[in-house]
């Protein structure tokens, strides 16, 4: 009892550590830095004043098919207790969840371990990354994506120890909450369908999913259908109102702009810009120029159009049609045809480039309100260097876990999942802040790895496979 007590006692010591370190970003450094924000708003905004799922700011309010409504309908609730506008309710909001991720991650490294001390390790690490603690102050879907996920990996545990298909059924209604706050979530079940699959051939997890593939299967089923009955009636929506049987567009803008930066000058002189640029002249430059990280290609665009009659149809009475949702599609199927051709044109490049996407969107552990710092000073930049070795370390420990634990089912299913979280977007070769929901899963790992080198004596097992 006392030694419950204790540990007890340091898993809350542990929360407090989370939440001091979401105040200090909340007190200290700018709030709300990414640019995203403002549609996020708006799309709240709009719901919580009934006008629908819009990105609009003024009438008719067209609705849009270019986000997914967990995010905006979870901003809109904090609006609508603490009063609109209220961002900072939202980044407080966004601190609590941080302590359940916490928690979460304390439960899943103890399930794994059956260790209370290799939990606390877990959660520790998990409580003082900055990347978490970071984000809890940006109106963005980081961290509500991240503590789902854990939800799923929870309840997913649970199914895979236990027999019963509730805890199957209720893992996959929070993946389908999850899938639209992050539509990439939407194929987990057919990746753990999948993985089942294998595994059984394989005879991973020392049999366990081969031996017990009747009822796994039936489960995964379960858990699809769960997912589904979210899931689909967003779908429906967006192909009675655009057509396009889809959670989201946006794929064709993010491909667009690795793919072209991608390609030498030589290419952005030729034929291919040029047919980008006559295709997008009218909607696309005004917009794109904006976002500081693609002003790159944006400027090669404009370029490329200087002296090409379509060049006069850039101008400041331009009417913001990009936010519309049919428009949205138009403009997104064009970038991303435009996105083949370029990747026809180097194919070796884009493979390169998809290969080594993990590697880049590893490179560095995202801090907003750093990295996206003009004024940042020389010191500023040497403390960005403490984040980067700190995750180099953890995925270091992460493959070295992969040792002692390749044979644990649980472990395999953390690890199955954070491959499918990191090669799920290689393809559009995304950046860092897609991998932030696999930090908590990293700190897992490298605990049980940490718990290798020095051990930890075993405590009652919670949940035995």
């Amino acid at each position: 009892m006392k030694k419950k007590l204790k540990y007890n006692r340091g898993l809350l010591i542990v929360v407090l550590l989370a939440l001091l370190q979401s105040g200090i970003w909340f007190a200290f450094f700018p709030r709300g830095t990414l640019q995203d924000r403002s549609q996020y708003n708006q799309l709240a905004l709009n719901l919580l004043h009934k006008r629908g799922f819009s990105l609009d700011s003024e009438p008719p309010f067209e609705p849009t098919i270019f986000r997914v409504p967990t995010y905006p309908m979870f901003v809109a609730s904090v609006y609508y207790i603490f009063g609109e506008n209220n961002e900072d309710a939202v980044y407080l909001s966004q601190t609590v969840i941080l302590a359940i991720i916490v928690i979460l991650v304390f439960k899943i490294a103890f399930t794994i371990s059956a260790s209370r001390s290799v939990g606390l390790l877990a959660a520790t690490i998990a409580a003082l990354n900055p990347s978490l603690g970071s984000f809890t102050c940006e109106l963005m879907a980081e961290i509500l994506y991240t503590f789902l996920i854990l939800g799923f990996v929870h309840l997913l545990i649970k199914a895979l120890a236990g027999k019963r298909l509730l805890y199957y059924l209720l893992s996959g209604i929070i993946l389908g909450v999850a899938a639209l706050c992050r539509p990439t979530a939407q194929f987990i079940p057919l990746f753990l369908l999948l993985l089942l699959l294998v595994a059984s051939l394989l005879g991973w997890g020392r049999g366990f999913f081969r031996d017990n593939r009747k009822r796994i299967a039936v489960g995964l089923l379960v858990l699809a259908a769960g997912a589904s009955s979210l899931i689909l009636p967003w779908v429906i929506r967006n192909k009675i109102l655009f057509d396009k049987f889809t959670l989201a567009t946006g794929i064709g803008i993010v491909l667009f702009n690795h793919t072209a930066l991608l390609s030498s000058d030589r290419v952005f002189k030729g034929n291919i810009l040029a047919s980008v640029s006559e295709s997008l002249a009218t909607n696309y430059y005004p917009e794109f120029s904006r976002y500081k990280q693609w002003r790159v290609t944006a400027d090669m665009l404009k370029k490329s159009v200087v002296g090409n009659p379509l060049a006069s149809k850039i101008c400041p009475t331009w009417d913001n049609k990009w936010h519309k949702g049919y428009n949205s599609i138009i403009i997104d199927e064009i970038w991303f045809n435009r996105s083949l051709e370029f990747v026809k044109r180097n194919p070796l490049r884009y493979v390169v480039k998809v290969v080594l996407s993990p590697v880049d969107s590893h490179s560095n552990m995202l801090i907003p309100q750093i990295s996206h710092n003009k004024n940042i000073t020389p010191v500023g930049k040497k403390f960005m260097l403490i984040p980067k070795l700190a995750l180099f370390s953890m995925i270091v420990l992460c493959l070295f876990s992969f040792k002692y634990y390749r044979n644990n089912p649980i472990f395999l299913t953390l690890l199955a999942l954070v491959c499918y979280n990191v090669f799920s977007i290689a393809p559009i070769t995304s950046g860092a802040r897609y991998v932030i929901v696999n930090y908590p899963i990293y700190t897992v790992m490298a605990s049980l790895a940490l718990n290798q080198l020095w051990p930890a004596p075993p405590r009652k097992r919670v949940l035995s496979l």
